[in-house]
């Protein structure tokens, strides 16, 4: 059964996913989250037996398999997941993360760009601290000022009782 859904901001076409690989799916999320990564990967390979090729996971997966150092197979479920979603923030932000990891920030750079397109505030963030480090602080700025990172800043901003940095966006942001 195909199923309409959102994911990374876009609405996209999947298959239906069993509420047992969607729990595995969240328990990686939560692990990655913590800095577990083989915790995460392991949450991520029991979701995947329930939701086969889906792009934003085997990005997930990418992301543990080179946060443990596995290069080849980060590589290989990165490639797998740009070939099931083609163009996706989400999988555009890991590319991103991955290449600034090795040390390429061309590539990081190109990659979290079409992130940030789509729409991705924390892509925004991630373009931004890249920005930087290539020596492109003005470029930075201006990445920060789009909406969407402006809104997570925010949110941000407001979660950790920051009440006069969230004033501060909230004006900025209109």
């Amino acid at each position: 059964m195909v199923l309409r859904r959102e994911a990374g901001g876009q609405v996209v076409a999947g298959r239906f996913v069993s509420p047992h690989a969607y729990e595995q799916f969240l328990r990686g999320e939560m692990a990655r989250a913590r800095g577990e990564h083989e915790a995460a990967l392991e949450a991520y390979r029991l979701a995947r037996a329930g939701t086969g090729d889906d792009a934003l996971l085997l990005a997930r997966l990418a992301l543990s398999y080179e946060a443990l150092g596995r290069v080849s197979e980060a590589d290989a479920s990165l490639a797998a997941a740009l070939a099931a979603g083609p163009g996706r923030s989400d999988v555009q932000h890991a590319a991103g993360l991955i290449a600034e990891g090795r040390g390429d920030l061309d590539a990081a750079l190109v990659a979290l760009a079409q992130a940030s397109a789509g729409g991705d505030a924390a892509a925004m963030e991630d373009l931004a601290r890249v920005l930087r480090a290539a020596g492109h602080g003005a470029r930075a700025e201006l990445a920060l000022r789009g909406g969407a990172a402006l809104r997570l800043r925010f949110e941000r901003a407001r979660a950790r009782g920051d009440a006069s940095g969230a004033a501060e966006l909230a004006e900025a942001m209109g």
